[in-house]
């Protein structure tokens, strides 16, 4: 795009007048305010009453009054005998352009993604509203610490594809942490989450995997928050691909740019990568073992999320576009998944770019939906070519305190399961795939630094049965693309027949009645049987 160029002098002289602007409006509005009359403090309490008159929403904050400030509300304008108050309107008035031009200052991360390779020419230009902090060459893509106003700006230039703040992206929020006695781990290898999509059967000891596949062969990218240092305790370390675990940090704008941190891979503190992990690989407490969905796959554990389980999607971009390289280079003639068990409620174009980037060499892109309810899908998974995960539950659960490992979970589990209420539905425009097993899911969860294994809810827990199983249909057919792998999953699976269950919250509490919409099922539960006879052994 050709745009006048301009100096350093006039850039200068801009920002001078645009602060003395915003000075002289800040001026203006306080003087405006500064001594309110008598009938616009009733004025002021009456509307005040009005509004916490009405029910309290969860978003409240962000559209208040339907999206009118709290001033703006009906005729709040007006003095209470109707007549207009104009010294209010336009202290109103006043304060809002003053708190655009403080807001248009706000120093903020832009994810800039191009159209194609840029030329030198168009980073000299954009240097006059910025700075680029971080690259990512691979989606024609960068970072961008500049201020918020100069965002359309961006926009304009004729090489910018899409610009958005950079996004927060925080593990899905666990709903259910109940520790896991260990006593009730010793008895053997079942459990009633792998029962439920036909991976194994019997109970306890006398489990059995169903299929053949075991995942040999395959690599699954867990973007996450990594892996305690503990976790040679939980896995073999055979089974984890230290060879390509990495560590990104950084982003958000003010936190610097996104870096490579070596080793920070096995250092979380959080738990939820390590948790996520098991259900894909299984894991150990002392000698003995409890299976998982792919117990033979190597998982490659990427920490894009900080300590407290938050972070930037540009971070996240880094790690699948890492994931993608590998795929591309070195573990190009083996299957390659991403597991992310993480998600916010806008869409990044950056992570989207990565996350096509990554489809394109051939990777398999598994997301949790989120635990937002009526609220709707996260992103990831509600972008369209990744395929979603909700969380199902068995109705079943808390018979007893082994019921996990030692109940029998009947054929076409989804007769006996349930949808969690947490689980996130698909609102208009939003495609949920699939569901799998969610609520109630063992695995390693450290609380206090001792090796200590829980209960733990969320589509987090979902979304590695379906990274997992993934793994098994590539280990028998590694060609399969994207389309393929979802559209087997979603063809192959057991129909949720009723919208409604008693379930049972904990052991000896009465069972409560749990419905769900159609929106929150995807086409039905996973079933690793039919979803393995669907796909034919690569010639």
């Amino acid at each position: 795009m050709t745009r006048k160029k301009v100096s350093n002098f006039e850039v200068t002289v801009r920002r001078f007048f645009s602060v003395l602007t915003a000075l002289i409006l800040l001026v203006s509005a306080t003087s405006a305010v500064a001594a309110p009359s008598q009938n616009a403090n009733k004025e002021a309490a009456v509307a005040s009453e009005k509004k916490n008159n009405g029910k309290d929403s969860p978003n409240a904050s962000d559209k208040s009054n339907n999206g009118k400030s709290e001033l703006d509300h009906g005729n709040s304008n007006k003095g209470l005998n109707g007549q207009s108050d104009n010294k209010g309107n336009s202290a109103s008035k006043g304060r809002k352009k003053a708190s655009k031009k403080i807001n248009d200052q706000r120093m903020v991360a832009l994810n800039v993604v191009l159209k194609a390779s840029a030329t030198p020419d168009f980073f000299a230009q954009i240097s006059e509203l910025g700075t680029v902090i971080s690259t990512n060459n691979e989606i024609n893509s960068f970072t961008f610490r500049t201020e918020f106003g100069n965002l359309e700006d961006l926009r304009d230039f004729d090489e910018v594809k899409s610009v958005n703040e950079d996004a927060e992206r925080r593990i899905i929020p666990v709903v259910s942490q109940t520790s896991a006695d260990i006593g009730a781990l010793t008895g053997g290898a079942g459990s009633w989450n792998l029962d439920m999509i036909n991976v194994t059967e019997g109970t306890g000891n006398s489990t059995t995997r169903v299929v053949e596949q075991t995942g040999s062969g395959t690599y699954v990218a867990v973007i996450d928050t990594g892996l305690l240092k503990t976790w040679r305790s939980y896995f073999d370390e055979s089974n984890i691909a230290t060879e390509y675990g990495a560590a990104f940090g950084g982003g958000g704008g003010e936190r610097g740019t996104v870096s490579r941190q070596p080793n920070k891979w096995e250092l979380d503190q959080d738990s939820h990568g390590i948790h996520v992990t098991s259900t894909i690989l299984g894991f150990k407490q002392a000698t003995r073992t409890i299976t998982g969905v792919a117990p033979d796959t190597k998982v490659i554990p990427i920490k894009a999320l900080g300590q407290n389980g938050s972070g930037w999607s540009s971070v996240v971009a880094a790690g699948i576009t890492y994931v993608a390289n590998l795929k591309a280079g070195p573990l190009a003639s083996h299957p390659v998944i991403i597991n992310m068990s993480l998600g916010g409620p806008t869409l990044d174009g950056m992570e989207q770019e990565a996350i096509d980037y990554a489809i394109s060499v051939g990777v398999i892109v598994v997301a949790s939906a989120g635990n937002s309810g009526e609220a709707g899908m996260g992103y990831p998974g509600a972008y369209a070519p990744v395929i979603s995960v909700a969380s199902a539950g068995w109705t079943g659960e808390w018979s007893d305190a082994t019921w996990w490992r030692d109940s029998d979970v009947p054929e076409n589990g989804a007769a006996n399961a349930y949808i969690s209420d947490f689980s996130s539905r698909a609102r208009e425009g939003q495609q949920l795939d699939v569901a799998a097993p969610g609520s109630w899911i063992v695995g390693p969860y450290q609380t206090n630094g001792q090796l200590s294994w829980y209960f733990l809810g969320g589509t987090s827990m979902a979304s590695p049965h379906v990274a997992g199983l993934t793994a098994l249909m590539m280990q028998k057919n590694g060609s399969m693309s994207q389309n393929v792998v979802e559209s087997k999953l979603k063809n192959s699976v057991n129909a949720f027949s009723t919208s409604s269950a008693l379930v049972r919250p904990y052991i000896g509490i009465a069972e409560v009645s749990i419905s769900w919409p159609m929106n929150s099922t995807g086409t039905g539960l996973v079933d690793a049987v039919k979803a393995l006879s669907s796909v034919s052994v690569a010639p």
